[in-house]
């Protein structure tokens, strides 16, 4: 899933191809020239054109043509929208429904589910018939399991996913549908303003900072685990902190 779709393109006209999903990173590509540069579908073609033969080792016009095409179609389209998820209020009382699990595991994915459920009301639907669209556009869901278990950083085997997930619907915070998702029972849109979610990597980290379990940096602000309770910087600023020490250091044995 990507969240910003627009910095993605950005980052890619910078570096290249981030992942090796060539025609899923020439739909966003496309879409950027289309939505935000005003490109018109032949202009586009000749963009990724040059796009591939800079970034792609292996380009060859006439076995690329037909990829590059899939995705000038595809990012000319209305429905296909660049998405740039905007920042995701979390409720105080949507808190304190999760914490109520007692259970740091489940508390992650109800937390992760939270937001993800809150991220899909900014992501293009896919229509796979008339009841499902009606039914799901009611409501927060959560898709796909698979993001679940990654974006909450919880590492289980199969059966204790399968665990988890059976208590959670049990839980009444999450209702497993028809359609094979869950609908999130416990949203509180009037509810109190706790923390805003503006940053979409690690994002299960803002709960783990809410509870206690995390600590902003000192320096930077970045969201951290400390691995002792002396730890008040991340790694990078702290070889900062440490090399500027050990600068001040010398210079005081070489006064000396």
């Amino acid at each position: 899933m990507i969240f910003n779709e627009l910095e993605y393109a950005e980052q890619m006209l910078k570096k290249g191809f981030l992942e090796d999903k060539y025609l899923f990173e020439l739909k966003i590509l496309a879409k950027y020239y289309n939505k935000i540069k005003e490109l018109k579908t032949q202009d586009i073609k000749i963009k990724l054109k040059d796009f591939c033969e800079k970034f792609l080792p292996e380009y060859n016009e006439v076995l690329h043509l037909e990829m590059i095409a899939k995705a000038v179609h595809y990012g000319v389209q209305k429905k296909n929208i660049l998405v740039v998820i905007p920042p995701i209020p979390i409720m105080k009382n949507e808190l304190m429904k999760i914490k109520s699990l007692n259970n740091l595991e489940l508390e992650k994915l109800a937390f992760t589910g939270l937001v993800l459920g809150k991220i899909n009301k900014y992501t293009p639907k896919k229509k796979k018939n008339k009841k499902s669209v009606e039914d799901k556009g009611k409501g927060y869901y959560i898709n796909n399991f698979k993001d679940l278990f990654k974006y909450s950083k919880v590492k289980e085997r199969k059966d204790k996913k399968d665990l988890f997930l059976n208590q959670l619907h049990d839980s009444e915070l999450f209702t497993l549908t028809i359609f094979s998702s869950f609908k999130i029972n416990f949203i509180e849109e009037d509810s109190e303003v706790e923390f805003v979610i503006k940053k979409f990597d690690d994002f299960v980290l803002e709960y783990l900072r809410y509870i206690g379990v995390a600590i902003c940096c000192e320096n930077c602000g970045k969201i951290i685990i400390p691995t002792n309770n002396r730890q008040v910087y991340c790694k990078s600023c702290w070889k900062e902190h440490r090399n500027d020490y050990q600068k001040k250091l010398m210079r005081k044995i070489r006064n000396n």
